[in-house]
């Protein structure tokens, strides 16, 4: 009786390793397809990231992506101000004095332009000082000074020292700001 018991014991045993055994193999199986599939998964991803990178890079040198992104920078920090439409303004008027048949072109440039809550700094180079003060309504032209005047947001106007370096003068125009009066 003792060795059928024994007997049993040592199956039981032997059947309990066994289980043990598979056990282990199935949970070693499980995790090696479950890294697999994890890893597969980051590759993936990781491609991903990579395509969309170039997306962004390619689409980052775009023209129309800088601009964009100039404007999101300038009116992060004070949503409230439409500073995207502001500078659009300052930009027309460079435009328009360009696009005048009496001033012709490359004679006005702007090289800087700083902005904070309330003041404006612009960079100037012009060929002749004329373009700044004389308006010609004849010519159909328009002083710059006369056409910063009009802005509604400009409060104070002022040019605060001239440099000649060449056949250009460079020039720095302040201007105090108030979005209150400007019209949206």
């Amino acid at each position: 009786m003792q060795s059928h018991y024994r007997g049993s014991r040592k199956l039981i045993f032997q059947l309990l390793c066994m289980a043990l055994v598979v056990s282990f193999w199935f949970f070693v199986y499980y995790k090696s397809s479950s890294y697999r599939w994890r890893t597969q998964t980051l590759v993936k991803k990781q491609e991903q990231i990579a395509a969309t990178q170039k997306i962004v890079e390619s689409k980052g040198s775009e023209e129309n992506f800088i601009k964009l992104a100039l404007a999101r920078e300038i009116t992060k920090d004070n949503t409230k101000i439409p500073w995207a439409e502001h500078i659009k303004s300052l930009i027309n008027i460079i435009q328009e004095v360009q696009d005048t048949d009496y001033v012709g072109s490359n004679v006005i440039e702007l090289s800087d332009l700083s902005i904070d809550d309330n003041h404006l700094t612009l960079e100037w180079s012009v060929s002749n000082l004329i373009l700044l003060y004389h308006s010609v309504p004849e010519k159909n032209y328009k002083s710059l000074i006369d056409r910063f005047n009009e802005l509604d947001f400009i409060t104070t106007l002022e040019i605060r020292e001239y440099k000649k370096i060449g056949d250009r003068i460079n020039f720095s125009l302040d201007a105090d700001i108030s979005l209150q009066n400007a019209n949206y």
